[in-house]
């Protein structure tokens, strides 16, 4: 480490360098400006391999047996017990064999309850519907069905006026025909309507 320093006397002379230490870490560490942050401790000597065998260090070999090999896997394979073989389940033996499982149950009665709560649900429906609606009678009906048929003859006779004209000279011609097509139609419709046998009507 090199720390420069020099007064105004010094300006004009050349620089010379003051060595404040060495880069020895021990000098340092004695002196008590740094200290080891851990022991320096060699684990991976715990973990070598094991030494390799040495020349004079040979296996056994040559080995002999006089034990017959063949006569002794025959003599096992006699006293061996059979093979147990799993036996097969018989499902038919089953105490709930041909019962409905529960969990079926379960939901076959969860959804005849969600069947029931949604007929209760459009009976109150029906219900209020039914205490602001009217069924009309069929004297009531045989008499507003006389009248648009009586209204259409009418409109139908003025209409025709005016369907042979090819050319509308002025707007209200073509307005006033327009305006027949329009009511002709819907009472085309509100006949067709009629013509259920039950209609209801909002009181």
């Amino acid at each position: 480490m090199f720390i420069i320093e020099f007064n105004y006397l010094e300006q004009l002379s050349p620089i010379k360098p003051r060595i404040m230490g060495t880069n020895n870490l021990d000098e340092w560490v004695e002196k008590g400006s740094l200290a080891r942050s851990r022991e320096l401790t060699h684990s991976h000597r715990n973990k070598l391999k094991p030494l390799v065998p040495r020349s004079i260090e040979r296996p056994t070999m040559g080995l002999q047996s006089n034990r017959n090999f063949i006569a002794t896997n025959k003599i096992d394979a006699i006293l061996k017990s059979p093979k147990q073989e799993d036996e097969e389940l018989n499902w038919l033996t089953k105490k709930d064999y041909g019962h409905i499982p529960l969990y079926l149950s379960q939901i076959k009665d969860h959804l005849q309850q969600s069947y029931l709560e949604e007929q209760e649900n459009v009976k109150r429906q029906l219900e209020a519907q039914n205490d602001k609606l009217q069924l009309l009678s069929e004297e009531e009906l045989k008499q507003i069905r006389e009248g648009l048929k009586q209204r259409y003859d009418e409109v139908n006779k003025q209409y025709q006026q005016y369907t042979h004209l090819k050319k509308f000279d002025t707007v209200g011609l073509k307005r006033r025909k327009e305006q027949f097509e329009k009511e002709l139609i819907q009472l085309e419709k509100d006949m067709d309507k009629l013509k259920k046998p039950y209609v209801f009507v909002g009181k």
